[in-house]
């Protein structure tokens, strides 16, 4: 049969049926109609009669489901003919599950509770065709291509090759698609980062004194207070020298200077300190002229507007927290120097920023690193490393995060990208010889949907990821420094840092004015 007639019939499976007659017919049927669902066999018998036969659920037998009498003309049926659920007679149905999600079977004969609907749809489905459901894990991620070798991911292959029935996790695409059918979607997932929580900018250092302007106004103002300086001891030298009548005398140019720097410097510095920069007389008869005094009046000017800002922006510094914000986008990301670790990284996430061709791929290529998925290592080190992100998919963090970033106040230590990459979509592989699982399947993923349980069965798996991660987090917090690590800023503390701030300021600046006075 063409590849056309495989594709189209399973689409209408009971209201298609076919009638084979051959010489052969168990290998004719296991050979040509291996994706067709309705197949009736029509087998001559002795004495002018015809059986008619359908194919076992594991296509290794025919089951005789009734008998045509040619002479009488008389059908009788010994079973429902295409019934929609086959009996496996107890026999084992297999499918494939992610490395971590074989064991929720055994927790649900435990416990009675599911977390996860794909398996339990699994589950429902194999009671109702009277199986028994196995479960085997598979240590890698979905693919949506073939191998160098021509192969399927371990997903995808077992289905093709007949092993198994079912397979929780498939990326569809158009090659897949030709060998094995597909339930409704089940995930929808992205590729993202986790990144710690903004951290507060501690005022335990006299450093934050030059918190409130950028490093580009501090820097104008200098350049300023150097020209301004400039200027006012060249207006200073000119008017001593420029006397023409001196200069008749014999009076050497540049002779008449009194270099006197520091009372210029006093001037232009003082008024930063609300002091009056011209209340010494002295001072005041050496900046005399009229451009000087313009000069000095422009920039008592610029100085009571820098002042304002200043003391405005530190006294908001002082009150309102003041947060370090990490990078929330990709773009952010690669213009920060974060470090960047990512979990299956190599030959999934990788081929996918390759696929970029643009800044933004090519950076997240050369600065990340894989780091193990089932390990700590990557979650642990965005806390303890305090400038790095984890790269990896949104479905995962939702649950193996929390398993290893929940604090000992059950907080979570991590968030979630705003932005995230590569938006995709999963269902369950149905392999091809079983297509008379599909339909039933995708009932019981639809009304589990509709009462709400994917919903209610994922949040579940999180709160269990977050009690287990909280159990981690206050056994180990002795042993491990992450654990140890205070998220959460005490705002009671505010005033104790502020005190101890003040302090820092009186005790540099004691010990600088006792050095200067020396």
């Amino acid at each position: 049969m063409s590849d056309s007639v495989h594709c189209n019939l399973p689409g209408a499976p009971h209201r298609v049926f076919v009638f084979l007659f051959a010489k052969d017919p168990v290998k004719t049927l296991k050979e040509q109609t291996l994706f067709i669902q309705n197949v009736l066999l029509v087998v001559g018998v002795p004495e002018g009669r015809l059986g008619l036969y359908e194919r076992n659920w594991n296509l290794e037998s025919l089951v005789q489901v009734g008998e045509f009498d040619g002479v009488t003309s008389e059908l009788t049926l010994f079973v429902n003919v295409f019934s929609a659920l086959r009996d496996y007679e107890g026999n084992d149905i297999n499918g494939m599950v992610c490395a971590h999600c074989s064991s929720k079977l055994a927790k649900f004969k435990a416990t009675g509770i599911w977390d996860d609907f794909i398996i339990a749809a699994m589950y429902d489905l194999a009671l109702k065709l009277n199986a028994s459901l196995e479960l085997e894990s598979v240590f890698q991620l979905p693919s949506d291509g073939i191998d160098e070798e021509g192969n399927f991911d371990d997903f995808t292959q077992p289905l093709i090759d007949g092993i198994a029935a079912f397979s929780a996790i498939l990326k569809p695409s158009t090659l897949n698609r030709k060998y094995i059918f597909t339930s409704k979607v089940v995930l929808y997932d992205g590729v993202g980062f986790i990144h710690t929580w903004p951290r507060k900018y501690k005022m335990n250092s006299v450093i934050v004194l030059k918190y409130p302007f950028s490093d580009s106004v501090w820097l104008a103002t200098l350049i300023t207070i150097g020209v301004t300086f400039v200027l006012i001891e060249g207006f200073i030298f000119w008017r001593n020298n420029c006397d023409l009548e001196g200069l008749i005398r014999g009076y050497k140019f540049g002779s008449k200077s009194d270099g006197d720097f520091s009372q210029t410097i006093y001037t232009l510095l003082s008024p930063m300190l609300d002091q009056n920069g011209l209340a010494n007389g002295a001072t005041r008869r050496r900046i005399s002229d009229s451009l000087s005094r313009i000069l000095v009046g422009v920039w008592f000017l610029i100085l009571i507007v820098l002042s304002c800002a200043y003391k405005s922006r530190f006294i908001s510094f002082i009150v309102l927290p003041q947060y370090i914000s990490p990078p929330t986008t990709f773009q952010e990301l690669v213009d920060s120097d974060y470090k960047i670790g990512a979990t299956f990284f190599t030959n999934y996430i990788d081929k996918k920023f390759a696929a970029l061709k643009n800044r933004i791929g090519e950076e997240i290529l050369r600065r990340a690193h894989d780091e193990p998925y089932f390990s700590n290592q990557c979650y642990h080190s965005i806390i303890l490393e305090k400038r790095k992100v984890c790269i990896g998919f949104t479905i995962i963090f939702e649950t193996l995060a929390n398993e290893f970033l929940t604090s000992v106040n059950n907080k979570p230590m991590f968030i979630i990208s705003k932005e995230t990459l590569f938006p995709g979509i999963s269902t369950v592989a149905i392999a091809k010889n079983t297509p008379y699982l599909v339909e039933p399947y995708d009932h019981i993923l639809g009304w589990m949907e509709c009462t709400g349980l994917w919903k209610l069965m994922f949040e579940n798996n999180v709160i269990a990821a977050k009690a287990l991660g909280r159990a981690t987090a206050r056994s180990m917090q002795n042993s491990e420094k992450v654990y140890r690590t205070n998220i959460e800023e005490d705002e009671d503390s505010e005033g104790t840092l502020f005190a101890l701030f003040t302090l820092k300021i009186l005790y540099t600046g004691f010990y600088g004015a006792s050095a200067l006075f020396i």
